[in-house]
């Protein structure tokens, strides 16, 4: 990376709100906010609906990195072999 992309990347990154963990859900909001916008509304029913949602989401995009790194090792044992 360039020190160009690094100063870049840390004015970027000085410019984005504050973020907080949310102790209920483990999902992050800006610390600005009086609670969090994902679960502050909700009971524990709908609570338990967004962890079962983000439990989805998260082994989902885990099957998706295998995929593509199984992909990655077929590429470069068949670029290896060529």
């Amino acid at each position: 990376m360039s020190l160009g992309g690094l100063g870049g990347r840390a004015a970027w990154e000085a410019m984005q709100p504050k973020r907080r963990r949310c102790e209920r859900c483990g999902l992050y909001y800006r610390e600005s906010l009086d609670r969090c916008r994902w679960c502050g509304d909700l009971d524990e029913a709908g609570l338990a609906r967004l962890l079962a949602k983000k439990e989805r989401v998260h082994r989902s995009n885990k099957s998706l990195g295998q995929i593509f790194f199984m992909i990655a090792i077929i590429i470069a044992v068949g670029l290896f072999l060529l």
